[in-house]
């Protein structure tokens, strides 16, 4: 090596070999790891913010759904309340033609149109109640092609009532509480599929 260039190799301040690892070699990958590091922990913190926020809100959806009636249920306290309905009566509001029937255990049922004359020959009392949507129920189940049925070697009469699973069998006392038509009872070869609750209050 002659005195020039070591002066010249002086002055850059590093060593050739050492030059050559750094720009060539060691630097880039120290970067490299360097934003690999970063991105993990990123990573770390973008879960655990994630999973703090689940947390905050997962017992909120658990309590709501809890506490959310089920469909044609009444609302807390409805019994309570002098202005809502009682089983077996029939009743719309001022500003809605149809027509609901508070069925076995308070709960609320539309009744179409075409099925109105399968459960009665004539139209029974309809009272008016604008607090049936407000304090009473937040919605109606669909008495959706119900009727009344028995088959001819057993005395029992059933309504079909599709949201409860089927053929509910009526007692003689809610016959008589719900007013239904002893002749719109339709005689069937069987009353299938049968449903576990009974029209019975």
């Amino acid at each position: 090596m002659t005195a020039d260039q070591a002066i010249s190799r002086t002055r850059c301040g590093y060593d050739e070999p050492v030059a050559h690892r750094v720009l060539g070699g060691e630097l880039p990958l120290l970067i490299h790891i360097h934003m690999e590091e970063r991105m993990m922990s990123f990573r770390r913190l973008l879960t655990f913010v994630l999973a703090a926020v689940l947390a905050i809100l997962a017992p909120v959806s658990a309590a709501q759904a809890a506490s959310a009636p089920a469909p044609g249920a009444p609302r807390a306290g409805f019994t309570a309340a002098s202005y809502c309905p009682e089983r077996g009566e029939q009743v719309k509001t001022s500003t809605d033609a149809t027509v609901y029937l508070v069925g076995p255990d308070y709960y609320l049922y539309a009744i179409p149109g075409d099925v109105y004359f399968r459960l009665w020959d004539r139209w029974q009392p309809i009272s008016i109640n604008d607090h049936l949507f407000i304090d009473c129920y937040f919605d109606a189940l669909l008495l959706a092609n119900s009727h009344l049925a028995k088959t001819a070697n057993d005395a029992t009469v059933w309504i079909y009532d599709r949201d409860s699973g089927g053929y509910r069998g009526i007692t003689g006392y809610a016959f008589d509480k719900y007013h239904f038509s002893w002749s719109k009872i339709r005689v069937q070869s069987s009353v299938e599929p049968k449903s576990p609750w009974l029209w019975d209050n």
